[in-house]
């Protein structure tokens, strides 16, 4: 699948960025925009020419994998392999939750100072209140 649109073999392209055999866990936002392009057009071509062998669709899988490549040289990008690998999407998740937790606490502490701050008020004009 990845032959023609990397250029080489998948195990190469995981040992070129650092141990990881799935490509896509480290793909940035252009590669997997190429990716899922890739994909679609070449789903839409066996559709339409109602591709039904694993060979033939093999090669069409192929030839839109070179064809997508092609472009990005003739149009100046920078081909997949070339480009640099991002973090893992694990990395990614872990970070997300440590900035969730962050992001709780702080709402926390900032509604406990809105409390405190009520409750010296109220202290300071002599109300009585409950908490319920």
């Amino acid at each position: 699948m990845y032959l023609f649109y990397y250029n080489a073999n998948v195990c190469i392209i995981g040992v070129l960025r650092k141990g990881y055999l799935s490509l896509l866990d480290r793909a940035g936002s252009t590669e997997l925009a190429a990716n899922l392009f890739r994909i679609t057009q070449t789903d839409e071509k066996l559709k339409k020419d109602k591709i039904k062998s694993d060979f033939e669709a093999r090669r069409t899988h192929n030839m839109v994998g070179g064809k997508v490549r092609q472009t990005i040289k003739d149009i100046g990008g920078e081909l997949p392999e070339n480009l640099k690998p991002e973090k893992h999407i694990n990395e990614v998740k872990k970070e997300i939750k440590l900035l969730e937790r962050q992001a709780k606490k702080s709402f926390k502490y900032k509604k406990a100072e809105k409390e405190i701050k009520g409750l010296y008020y109220f202290k300071r004009r002599n109300i009585d209140f409950h908490i319920i």
